[in-house]
């Protein structure tokens, strides 16, 4: 495990440099694909093989909006297989920034992205 912690605005791209700099550290985590501006893909595997993949899309002021996916296709930018992109039938997942200081907890198997100043945290 491990602990990186920083500082942020609420500005897009904001979270995905700080993943983008961050996960790869752990030999669990990728960067996948990069389908447009302020957005990343991120792979999880173990042993090797991709168990599932983090679409965030950073491209708005206040907040990152999160799919999970079995897989990704880095040729089409798209989803594979089963997804988690609701929660309660309509509600995006969402990751929410504000100008504050940030945490990260990393993990073979997770990640949580935590907004310190506000006590949110977040389990991917």
């Amino acid at each position: 495990m491990a602990w990186y912690e920083g500082s942020m605005t609420n500005a897009a791209g904001q979270l995905i440099n700080i993943l983008s700099d961050k996960l790869p550290n752990n030999e669990n985590w990728e960067i996948v694909d990069t389908p447009n501006t302020n957005e990343k893909v991120y792979g999880h595997k173990y042993n090797g093989n991709r168990d599932f993949c983090v679409y965030v899309k950073d491209n708005q002021a206040d907040f990152a909006t999160i799919e999970i996916w079995d897989d990704w296709d880095a040729e089409s930018h798209v989803g594979v297989g089963n997804s988690l992109i609701y929660a309660s039938g309509t509600y995006t997942l969402r990751i929410r920034r504000t100008v504050t200081q940030w945490g990260l907890r990393l993990t073979d198997n997770c990640f949580v992205f935590v907004n310190k100043a506000n006590g949110w945290g977040y389990y991917i």
